[in-house]
């Protein structure tokens, strides 16, 4: 982002520090390695931080995060055709849509775990 507005790359660093750990989770949900993951977290990054004149502030950002995410996963596959496990587009498809669909409850469900955890006393939150 050079010659960028300076209220635009603070508002990409806020979203990025926000998003990144579950744009990962998304990747690696495509992606069975977690190393080949966080190499195409980095190549999805970049492409954010190049992008990120395009996107428009107050909509969904980790939606539109995920789906640079998705391609990046796609135009991947052929690195990843000699690994044993690839799976075919049809399959990719489905868990894509799949984890999106399951946000609301993930979301839902992280909230419940860390109101929980803030009950434990330290020692036990630390078990």
């Amino acid at each position: 982002m050079s010659n960028a507005d300076p209220d635009r790359s603070a508002e990409l660093v806020q979203l990025m520090m926000r998003y990144q750990r579950r744009i990962f989770a998304y990747i690696h949900t495509l992606v069975p390695s977690r190393s080949d993951a966080e190499d195409i977290l980095q190549e999805t990054s970049l492409t954010i931080c190049e992008k990120f004149k395009d996107f428009e502030l107050g909509t969904n950002f980790y939606s539109w995060s995920c789906q640079i995410a998705y391609w990046k996963v796609r135009a991947a596959r052929k690195k990843f055709a000699t690994s044993k496990v690839v799976f075919n587009q049809e399959v990719l498809d489905v868990i894509a849509q799949t984890r999106g669909e399951m946000e609301e409850e993930l979301d839902h469900r992280h909230g419940a775990l860390s109101r929980c955890l803030q009950k434990l006393n330290d020692r036990d939150r630390r078990m």
